[in-house]
């Protein structure tokens, strides 16, 4: 007989079928009960090698052991004439055949109970569903504050806010969980306000704070979870603990307020686990990265390089530093040496984790900036598939859509943006562009003036807010504008507003002429050159070779297919490499010869 026939005959083939379908069926439940009990995640790695190792320890007791009448006995010893080996395969084959409709069966009622799962050809974060009408009402919102530093040492301020922003990375991998970013959520810091109104101006149903007393090598950590519609303690606990188990208290709490709030996280396992010399200086770089002024965006990327030199194997801190350096280029650098050390960094970052989003984000918008819109599409979606909450992946995918002209999911993203993170004012100005960008002027003008009531001395919005108002000739917001914002930055501004008269008026050259005769006045004339016509103004303002791609932005340089048949330098200007692909995505690509 040969071995294969003995294999079937000992029924060591039907109990390896048995086994297999049996482990799936455990896996079933074990994905059910993670979820239920929020389980770290290697628990499910930790079933499925436990029975990866008991297969070959089933099928040798299959092959050394019978069972018969009498019970279990060693196959060499049972009389091949009494052998039921073909009535117990019968048995075994109907028992298989149970269990695997079993695990069929949970597995369809895993698909039909299943909630705020994305469709398959909709990428969006499930958050961003319904942003452009407000809030979802199913949306649980939290809000985590900055943990007070009860520390004798003022200097552990940043750590004890490092520790809430973790836990709040944490919280942020939740798919059906909408997370207050840093920014926002921090600007409580020192205030003794109410935690209901604490939430409501944060659009947050709960809110979790907590304190952290540092003394030597001991830690302290002691958190607390409020339901902000009644001022309710869900949860609290306080963790006593030594400094190198920190960050096993920040999963801790994050499992803890997942149970609480019955939600599964994508992952428990902390975005930064490195030495804590390196935490401390991710945690400083991230703080400073939190102010976008100048001062503060190099003060982070000096800070996230000693923490690279610290821990040149650290994903995160190389991952934070792209994202530093991708915020340096944007808004101040504009060079490509610049531009270089993005990729640099987070190509660096993504060979230690390939999950890391800061790193993800930044590629994606290199990508951006290069023109290779596919691959910045993939990696924007990456990011947010891992982060569905990172307010970076999700306003920088926004200015992503705006750029390419998909109108639409851009106000979404970039609503969802302002939700997540909405006492920054920023957030708002990218909706008032997708909104103007899509027509929306009243939405775009509500969202300017949301901007400049969160931070009055926001100049960059007046010119926008200017020349939205001018398009339609309403002068009368123009100067309640600057009754509101006096000063003497703002005076020049008169030169631009009657240029807009004469435009409203019909008198395009007179436009022209008055704002060329005093265009040195300005800081920067890109938006108006297009409205204007001042089309080869508009092709220099473009150039590529100031380092910056400024053609990237349709607030500033649009491509409609008016303005290209109205010169043909500008045309020219878009249809050369690399620029026509981005032409034929907004959809803008004309010609005679056009394909």
């Amino acid at each position: 007989m040969s071995f294969w026939s003995e294999l079937k005959r000992r029924n060591v083939v039907r109990v390896a079928v048995f086994y297999a379908v049996s482990s799936w069926l455990i896996l079933q439940v074990a994905d059910v009960l993670s979820g239920l009990f929020s389980l770290p995640d290697w628990t499910l790695r930790m079933v499925g090698f436990l029975l990866l190792l008991g297969l070959p320890l089933a099928l040798a007791f299959s092959w050394v052991f019978e069972l018969t009448p009498e019970g279990l006995r060693r196959e060499r010893d049972v009389d091949p004439n009494q052998s039921i080996t073909s009535h117990t395969g019968h048995k075994l084959n109907l028992v298989t055949i149970a269990v695997g409709l079993a695990a069929i069966a949970l597995v369809a009622w895993q698909q039909l109970t299943r909630e705020d799962t994305p469709d398959a050809a909709d990428t969006r974060p499930v958050a961003a569903m319904d942003s452009r009408e407000g809030d979802t009402p199913d949306v649980r919102t939290v809000a985590v504050l900055p943990f007070a530093n009860l520390s004798d040492d003022s200097s552990n301020e940043y750590f004890a806010d490092g520790v809430a922003e973790e836990v709040l990375n944490l919280l942020a991998k939740a798919r059906d969980l909408r997370v207050i970013s840093r920014s926002s959520a921090f600007s409580f810091k020192g205030q003794s306000l109410p935690i209901p109104e604490i939430a409501s101006r944060l659009g947050a149903s709960h809110v979790l704070e907590g304190s952290v007393r540092r003394a030597g090598d001991r830690v302290r950590v002691t958190a607390q979870l409020i339901a902000a519609d009644d001022d309710v303690h869900l949860w609290s606990e306080t963790f006593d603990r030594e400094l190198t188990d920190i960050f096993a208290v920040q999963d801790e709490i994050a499992a803890a307020i997942a149970g609480a709030l019955k939600i599964k996280l994508l992952s428990t396992a902390s975005s930064v686990k490195t030495d804590l010399h390196t935490y401390d200086l991710i945690l400083k770089g991230r703080s400073e990265l939190g102010n976008r002024s100048r001062e503060g965006i190099e003060q982070s990327i000096m800070t996230l390089k000693e923490a690279t030199e610290s821990s040149p194997d650290s994903a995160e801190a190389w991952g934070q530093l792209a994202l530093a350096q991708l915020l340096r280029y944007n808004w101040y650098a504009w060079n490509g040496d610049d531009l270089q050390l993005i990729r640099e960094f987070a190509d660096r970052s993504l060979s230690l984790d390939p999950n890391n989003v800061a790193a993800l984000t930044a590629l994606a918008s290199w990508h951006m900036f290069n023109i290779s819109l596919d691959d910045a599409d993939r990696l924007y979606r990456r990011a947010l598939e891992i982060n569905p909450n990172s307010v970076d992946a999700v306003n920088w995918y926004g200015d992503y859509l705006l750029v390419v002209n998909r109108l639409e999911d851009s106000i979404r993203y970039e609503i969802l943006a302002a939700q997540l993170d909405p006492l920054l004012a920023v957030h708002f100005l990218n909706v008032g562009f997708s909104q103007e960008a899509a027509g929306n002027l009243g939405e775009a003008y509500a969202a300017y003036e949301k901007t400049l009531e969160l931070d009055p001395t926001f100049q960059f919005v007046i010119r926008y807010l200017i020349r939205a108002y001018g398009r339609i000739g309403d002068f009368d917001a123009i100067e309640r504008i600057k009754d509101r914002f006096q000063g003497e930055w703002l005076d020049h501004w008169d030169v631009l507003i009657a240029a807009y008269i004469h435009l409203s008026e019909g008198q395009l050259e007179k436009a022209q002429e008055l704002f060329v005769a005093n265009q040195g006045r300005f800081k920067d004339t890109a938006p108006f050159l297009t409205d204007l016509k001042l089309w080869d103004k508009a092709v220099r303002a473009m150039d590529p070779g100031r380092g910056y791609p400024f053609y990237l932005w349709p607030y500033d340089f649009r491509s409609l297919p008016e303005m290209l048949e109205a010169s043909p330098e500008y045309a020219a200007f878009w249809r050369s490499p690399p620029r026509d692909r981005l032409l034929r995505a907004r959809g803008h690509w004309v010609r005679d010869d056009q394909p």
